[in-house]
């Protein structure tokens, strides 16, 4: 297993995201480009000042997101030629399976070509891995997903529908109503959406199942209350306690 991932991992270097020169860049400011608002005589001075904050958060976001993304890039690599180095040794099948997942994750979060081939090796090589093979196949779906390749994203998705009571079960609900929805499923999507939404009505229910159902009741068009325990519930679920709390946000109309 170790030598097909390694290779898997090597094969198909990701592309360098193309970038504009820097004399296009000169030539898209020389010409107004994105800051053609600056010629605009209409805006008061206050507007330029809003504006041009804007402008200097949007640069910020971009360097960060820029750097963000070379540090996965370098994350990966690295990775890999931890995997390359590993191969033949003989690990703790725990220890590999961790080494590998990390490989998997490493390599989707980095828009790499080998994120779905490392993904399905994963799932085929450690069936009895627990948290780390639903991890795996949330990964198949979410790259079939961005192939647009529907069937192949529910039926990862799918794995989610064995952990009920667990946040993974919302999360593929969730993310099944989204493959749903893109491919012009409204009703079944809608199904999915109220199954997230009933997930958050346990008293115990896990911040990320709530924050999924916050999600899945504003795009249901539901709203979503305070209970008398402090907690946000969508208005479908029964109240907690008898004083409670039914003001809250209603989705825009």
């Amino acid at each position: 297993a170790g030598p097909a991932l390694a290779a898997a991992g090597r094969a198909r270097a990701a592309p360098a995201r193309p970038r504009p020169p820097e004399r296009a860049r000169e030539s898209r400011r020389a010409s107004g480009g994105d800051d053609d608002w600056r010629r605009d005589p209409d805006l008061t001075e206050d507007d330029r000042d809003l504006l041009e904050e804007l402008t200097e958060r949007a640069t910020l976001a971009r360097e960060r997101l820029r750097l963000a993304e070379e540090t996965l890039r370098e994350q990966r690599r690295e990775l890999a030629a931890l995997a390359q180095r590993l191969e033949g040794e003989r690990l703790p099948p725990r220890l590999r399976a961790e080494l590998e997942l990390a490989l998997v994750w490493a390599s989707w979060r980095a828009g790499h070509p080998s994120a779905g081939e490392l993904a399905e090796h994963f799932t085929a090589e450690h069936a009895s891995a627990g948290d780390l093979l639903a991890i795996a196949w949330m990964i198949r779906g979410e790259v079939a997903a961005a192939e647009q390749l529907p069937e192949e994203a529910l039926a990862a998705f799918r794995f989610g529908a064995n952990r009920m009571g667990e946040p993974l079960y919302a999360y593929s609900l969730w993310r099944t109503a989204a493959v749903q929805r893109a491919a012009g499923n409204a009703a079944a999507a809608r199904e999915s959406l109220i199954a997230v939404e009933r997930e958050a009505c346990a008293r115990g229910a896990p911040e990320l199942v709530r924050r999924l159902a916050y999600d899945a009741a504003s795009a249901l068009g539901h709203g979503v209350r305070a209970d008398a325990d402090g907690v946000l519930r969508p208005e479908v679920c029964p109240p907690m306690g008898a004083a409670a709390d039914r003001a809250g946000w209603r989705p825009e109309e």
